[in-house]
């Protein structure tokens, strides 16, 4: 469906992307349904979010190679702990393991 819509504003879906994406929800036991756009440059960008703030996006490069963003509620309180980068897939899984949020991507 993504695909469709992009293709009717002139944005290709990158196959590299959608490999990534795919690679990445198997390699999980069980993944939450995220959020899934398609970029002005091809890539997808799967997001997941909580009810307490917490978040996470990840845009698909293709290959082994994702850029992220992580926002963390603190449990005392209303600070948000933030980090964004590039890395590969599994440092990105490990991102996630480090802020607690495994949950919030494979439930």
């Amino acid at each position: 469906m993504l695909r469709a819509y992009g293709e009717s504003d002139g944005i290709t879906l990158k196959t590299d992307s959608e490999a990534a994406f795919s690679n990445f929800i198997k390699s999980n036991a069980y993944t939450r349904r995220a959020s899934l756009v398609l970029l002005d440059n091809g890539n997808l960008r799967a997001v997941w979010k909580d009810d307490d703030g917490s978040h996470i996006g990840i845009q698909f490069h293709g290959g082994q190679v994702a850029s992220y963003v992580v926002f963390k509620r603190r449990d005392h309180g209303a600070d948000i702990s933030r980090v964004a980068g590039t890395d590969t897939l599994d440092g990105v899984r490990g991102q996630i393991r480090a802020f607690g949020l495994d949950k919030l991507v494979s439930g």
